[in-house]
């Protein structure tokens, strides 16, 4: 039911427009320009064809939507979502923080993710029936408003 989700590129679309697509903007002789009119972002154009890094396009309202599904084991079983939030365990037998495409804390699970004009951020609070997802379609190289943004939304 994810139905804003998809793979979606403006560059390789061939003319199809995203209705309320917001596209990324990048920082370019002291303006806002987007992504794909910048000649420093270029190198861009080539590795953004590569599907689920960078290309894929939801909202919140649907990211609340994987959120739930999670919860409920509706496509991820519990045994595999455990496995999932299990600390890497290295050969020396340290744990890293890091599970199965995921980052792990003490009580959060959560992701991060960059693109030239677009940082994310979905934290799910797994004593809780919490999640906090944030979207921003602007370029920034300061990551400090995630833990900002944690800030507000755990208990």
């Amino acid at each position: 039911d994810m139905t804003a989700t998809r793979s979606y590129n403006s560059r390789f679309t061939q003319g199809e427009v995203l209705p309320n697509y917001a596209y990324p903007y990048v920082k370019a002789n002291g303006q806002l320009v987007r992504d794909e009119d910048n000649p420093s972002t270029k190198y861009v154009i080539a590795a953004s064809a590569i599907e689920g890094d960078g290309s894929i396009v939801s909202t919140p309202y649907d990211l609340l939507k994987w959120d739930k599904g999670l919860r409920e084991h509706r496509f991820v079983s519990a045994a595999t979502l455990k496995e999932a939030y299990t600390p890497v365990t290295f050969q020396d037998g340290s744990r890293g923080e890091y599970g199965f495409g995921i980052c792990i804390g003490e009580k959060k699970v959560w992701h991060w993710g960059g693109w030239p004009g677009v940082q994310t951020s979905f934290t799910r609070y797994l004593d809780e029936n919490t999640v906090a997802v944030y979207l921003k379609n602007v370029e920034s190289h300061n990551w400090k408003w995630v833990k900002q943004f944690e800030k507000i939304t755990s208990k």
